[in-house]
């Protein structure tokens, strides 16, 4: 896969965006699906939206439901670091400390 930067205007955005949330996929997977029906890959064009899904499946799946409290988000505190670091806390200042 090659990795492409396209401009949008406002209006479109919000239709893709739009499209993307009602069926449950990333706005660039509806940016593939959207090509994929109307562009030949590799020589192969598609008329059946199964076919097309299943070689354009989403790369990221969303949660049936969104958390409601911060609890929910199991994740938080599961890195480690060394005690008082609070890289969190001061993540620029780190960042341009480091050695990149």
């Amino acid at each position: 896969m090659r990795r492409i930067q396209v401009q949008v205007d406002d209006g479109m955005y919000k239709a893709l965006r739009q499209r993307a949330v009602r069926r449950k996929q990333s706005v660039p997977a509806a940016v593939r699906e959207l090509l994929a029906l109307e562009l030949p890959s590799s020589g192969r064009r598609t008329n059946s939206r199964n076919q097309m899904a299943t070689e354009y499946a989403p790369l990221v799946t969303y949660p049936k439901r969104l958390p409601r409290s911060i609890n929910e988000f199991t994740f938080i505190g599961s890195g480690s670091g060394r005690p008082g670091d609070r890289v969190s806390e001061r993540h620029d200042e780190v960042l341009a400390e480091g050695p990149w």
